[in-house]
């Protein structure tokens, strides 16, 4: 026997969480992103303030090692992946308090000429494999968008990492 609970709310789907390819995942929309920043360690990638305990929350990546990191299944999200993406979870009325859209606010990014962290806790920021471009989520203005930047960028920042599920006919972009 199936037994079906409703409950009143205001109107927006439920995003649901669920294990892909031995990570816990998220459907937004059509796409299937990891729940969870990424923590491979790699030869450049970093974990917060340099502390190992703190890798379990993700670890941050030049652009030249994010483009591969992803686990086989996976992969960084390209420009209109993430314009889908952004899009969805304006849609679905999601903002910086929702886990239920997977959104957390601890990745800022890390500078390695200043040697230092910046925006921790404020925004968010996740590569995307089109080369100057990444998801911000701003903080203070709770705002989601996809914003270039100067190629200086993506040659010298460290920034986390969220891999998006291979379509099953995906093609090379």
């Amino acid at each position: 026997d199936a037994h079906v609970r409703c409950v009143q709310g205001e109107g927006l789907k439920q995003l649901r969480f669920y294990e892909y390819k031995g990570y816990k995942a998220i459907r937004i929309g059509k796409q299937i992103w990891m729940n969870d920043y990424l923590s491979i360690e790699s030869p450049n990638s970093i974990c917060y303030l340099d502390d190992s305990e703190e890798c379990s929350k993700g670890r941050y990546y030049p652009y030249s090692e994010a483009l591969s990191i992803c686990p086989e299944g996976w992969h960084l999200p390209s420009k209109s992946e993430a314009i889908t993406y952004v899009n969805t979870l304006k849609k679905e009325g999601c903002d910086k308090k929702s886990t239920r859209c997977g959104i957390q606010s601890t990745q800022g990014v890390y500078v390695p000429k200043t040697g230092n962290f910046e925006d921790i806790g404020g925004d968010v920021m996740l590569w995307t494999s089109s080369k100057n471009f990444l998801i911000i989520q701003e903080q203070l203005i709770n705002k989601l968008k996809i914003e270039e930047f100067s190629r200086s960028v993506s040659e010298n920042w460290k920034v986390a990492v969220r891999c998006i599920a291979d379509d099953e006919d995906k093609k090379e972009e």
